[in-house]
C-alpha cells in the first residue's frame, strides 16, 4: 500500500511539473514574439492612385507688372530660352523665370484666361529638377523660431508641408490650401466679365477633388474645384438607402466655373499658384501673412506619384 501511494504521489508531482514547465515555455515563446513593434508602417494599396501635394512657401513683395499679365502673355514674356537668376533681378523677374519650365497649354485657353482673371495660374512642369531648384531659391530663410512656428502652423496662415493621398475613382476628397480664417473675410470672384463679392464668416478655402480614368492606358484625370466653406455648422437630415441620418456641415460656395482638370501619367507634376497678390480667389487661397507681418505666397505642386495598372486592379 505504501509503495503504491508513494508511486502515485511521484506520478502526480511529475505531471504537475510537466504542466508547469510546458506553461512556462509557452509564456516564454509569447514574450519573445511580442517584441515586434505593433506600429509597423501600413503598406499602400497598389489598386489606388497616390497623389502627392507639396506646399512650397515663397516670400515676395507686392507684385506690379506681373499682375496685369494674362497667362498667355506670361508665357510669351518668359520665352523659350532659360532665364538664369542674377543678383540684380527683381523678385517679380525671379517669379516670372520660374514659369519657363511650365507648359500652361495643358489648360483650355478659355479656362486659362478665366483663371488668370481670378488670380490663378496653372500648368504642367516640364523640367521638374530645374523648376524645383528655382522655386527653392525663392523660399524664405527661417531662423530657429520661424522654423518652430512653421511646424506648429503658427508662423503663417497659409499651408506648408506635403502630404500623400491615396485616391480612388469617383470618390470625393478635400484638400485645404490654407488655415481657416477667423472672423469675416471678403471673397471676390470674377466670372464672365462681372465681379462677385461675398462676405463669409470663418472661411476655409480648399479644393474639392475627384479622380477619373484618362483617355489612354496609364492616364488619370484629377479634377480640382475651388470651394469656400463658411459660416456656422448646420444640421440637416440626409437620406441614405433606407435610413435617415443627421449630417452637420457648413455653407459651401462651390466655384464650378473655375474647375480644373489635370490629365497626366505617373510621374507628371503640375503647379498651381497665385498670379495676383492683391485680389481674386487666387490671393485668398495662396497668399497670407507671416508671424512677423511679412507677405508670403504658397505654390502648390501636384505630382501623380502612382497610377494603378490593369494588373494592379485584378
Amino acid at each position: 500500500m505504501l509503495r503504491i501511494v508513494n508511486h502515485g504521489w511521484t506520478l502526480s508531482l511529475t505531471l504537475i511539473a510537466s504542466v508547469l514547465v510546458g506553461g512556462c515555455a509557452s509564456w516564454s515563446d509569447r514574450a519573445t514574439t511580442s517584441k515586434k513593434s505593433p506600429l509597423t508602417p501600413l503598406t499602400e494599396d497598389a489598386t489606388a492612385a497616390a497623389i502627392e501635394f507639396e506646399f512650397v512657401p515663397v516670400s515676395l513683395p507686392k507684385l506690379t507688372s506681373v499682375l496685369e499679365e494674362t497667362a498667355d502673355d506670361a508665357i510669351a514674356a518668359a520665352g523659350t530660352s532659360a532665364i538664369e537668376p542674377s543678383s540684380d533681378q527683381s523678385p517679380q523677374q525671379r517669379l516670372q523665370s520660374m514659369w519657363q519650365w511650365v507648359d500652361e497649354t495643358c489648360i483650355d485657353p478659355t479656362l486659362r484666361r478665366l483663371l488668370a482673371d481670378n488670380g490663378l495660374r496653372i500648368g504642367r512642369v516640364t523640367q521638374q529638377e530645374r523648376f524645383k531648384t528655382r522655386l527653392l531659391e525663392m523660399s524664405p530663410q527661417q531662423d530657429e523660431i520661424g522654423t518652430f512656428l512653421a511646424k506648429t502652423s503658427v508662423a503663417t496662415d497659409v499651408k506648408q508641408g506635403s502630404e500623400r493621398i491615396q485616391m480612388r475613382v469617383g470618390r470625393r476628397y478635400e484638400l485645404p490650401v490654407r488655415n481657416q480664417i477667423k472672423g469675416n473675410d471678403v471673397a471676390m470672384v470674377r466670372l464672365h466679365g462681372e465681379t462677385i463679392g461675398e462676405t463669409v464668416l470663418d472661411p476655409q478655402y480648399l479644393f474639392a477633388m475627384s479622380l477619373a480614368q484618362g483617355h489612354s492606358s496609364g492616364e488619370m484625370r484629377l479634377r480640382l474645384r475651388p470651394e469656400i466653406h463658411h459660416g456656422a455648422m448646420k444640421q440637416t437630415w440626409v437620406g441614405q438607402n433606407t435610413a435617415i441620418r443627421i449630417d452637420s456641415r457648413r455653407s459651401v460656395w462651390s466655384l464650378e466655373d473655375l474647375e480644373i482638370d489635370l490629365v497626366g501619367n505617373e510621374g507628371d507634376m503640375f503647379v498651381v499658384a497665385a498670379l495676383d497678390s492683391m485680389a481674386g480667389i487666387g490671393s485668398s487661397m495662396f497668399t497670407g501673412s507671416l508671424f512677423d507681418g511679412k507677405n508670403q505666397h504658397t505654390v502648390l505642386l501636384v505630382k501623380f506619384a502612382h497610377i494603378p495598372t490593369s494588373i494592379d486592379q485584378l
